[in-house]
């Protein structure tokens, strides 16, 4: 069985739960494929929880990857720290760049050689150990164990979810006042009308015809009738989109930081004396303002010194990044993710995923309580009928 990719899966690269840098793209889908054809989910909410359980599985058998970018980064940082050096010997924070010559640094560098090849003659195989770094400590294996124990219970709730979920759906297609030919979207719920003023609907960006599939398929899955059941399933429309378009709110921080620089250049060009803007000045305001040209006047060779400065730094960050390529290769993917390839995030990014799953583990319920409550008002008509008729009989 092969059905599309699901939307949680697409973006990735937003998401340390999902397929990072360096990992084989191929081999997650084979996984989420054999966890398809697996589980065969039938139900969009089914999909949903199989997707999720790709993801977590997936990274769980790819913890080292966040090694590995670590790794990369410390390397990255000192490829640049050399470039820096090169191109600023005299840079004043000794905490931040290194002022060692060439032929220091080769010194160095034939010392550690000497120090390696003396090492692994006197510890043999055990020198492998020294080079493993952290990942050969006790510290390091409790941390991997608390993170793999984190995802083998967000595995086991993901299964318990999804016997939950096919419980409820297989009461849903076999109860009699349920078909499935009748179930329509007469008219969209009034809470994702106003989508546009909720983080947890449809954000500017995102794909509206998609959230509607979505809403459909959940309302053909678990067939709601009245307006408890369709406000339930109107929320877990909400927060299953959520979670699967979790990556907005990266690129969204990504848009306003540069959105930001680009406001700040613009502002920067333009002039102070524009006459737009001081034809309502008031007089305090002028003088403020005529303070500011003196100043502008004062810093504007500060300024060009600046923008050379500048010029140095990118051309540094550039050759950098160069040698950062050629030493790293597709590692240096790894350093590019930024954040996203860190255990830090990871942990961020199942706290949120593991939050939004509870909100729709409570919808469930609530939805399971209505109808059994609904049930139960329907079988009390008859003994209320029958008291009825006793009291008329007295």
């Amino acid at each position: 069985m092969r059905i599309k990719l699901h939307p949680a899966l697409k973006h990735g690269g937003y998401s340390a739960t999902a397929v990072l840098p360096g990992e084989n793209r191929a081999d997650f889908e084979k996984l989420y494929q054999d966890l398809i054809a697996e589980l065969v989910p039938m139900a969009t909410l089914e999909e949903d929880i199989v997707a999720d359980l790709a993801r977590l599985v997936w990274r769980k058998q790819n913890l080292a990857t966040f090694k590995r970018a670590e790794e990369a980064r410390t390397l990255w940082l000192d490829i640049r720290s050399e470039a820096f050096d090169k191109r600023f010997p005299n840079q004043a924070d000794p905490s931040s760049w290194t002022t060692l010559s060439d032929t220091e640094c080769d010194e160095i560098d034939q010392t550690t050689d000497a120090a390696m090849d003396l090492a692994q003659k006197e510890l043999g195989e055990a020198f492998g150990l020294v080079l493993a770094g952290d990942r050969a400590t006790i510290e390091r294996l409790l941390r991997d164990l608390n993170i793999e124990e984190r995802l083998n219970v967000l595995i086991d709730k993901c299964l318990k979810r999804f016997l939950f979920v096919r419980g409820l759906i297989w009461e849903c297609s076999s109860a009699p006042h349920h078909t499935k030919a009748t179930i329509q979207i007469k008219k969209l719920h009034p809470a994702l009308k106003r989508g546009g003023y909720s983080t947890t609907a449809v954000l500017p960006g995102e794909n509206w015809a998609d959230f509607k599939e979505l809403y459909k398929g959940l309302i053909g899955d678990l067939e709601p009738t009245g307006a408890l059941e369709e406000d339930i399933v109107a929320d877990i429309a909400r927060v299953l989109w959520r979670k699967q378009n979790l990556a907005t709110f990266n690129r969204a921080e990504l848009a306003r930081t540069r959105w930001l620089e680009i406001r700040t250049e613009v502002f920067d060009k333009r002039s102070v004396d524009n006459s737009s803007w001081t034809t309502t000045l008031s007089d305090r305001e002028r003088e403020i303002l005529e303070e500011v040209r003196r100043i502008v006047e004062n810093v504007t060779q500060n300024e060009v010194k600046q923008a050379n400065e500048a010029i140095k730094v990118d051309e540094a960050t550039n050759a950098a990044k160069d040698r950062a390529r050629k030493v790293l290769g597709g590692a240096f993917e790894l350093v590019e993710a930024g954040d996203t390839a860190t255990v830090e995030r990871l942990l961020r990014d199942l706290k949120i995923e593991e939050q939004l799953d509870a909100m729709v583990d409570k919808c469930l319920k609530r939805l399971l309580f209505v109808r059994g409550l609904k049930s139960m008002s329907g079988s009390s008509s008859a003994p209320q009928q029958r008291i009825a008729d006793h009291t008329k009989t007295a």
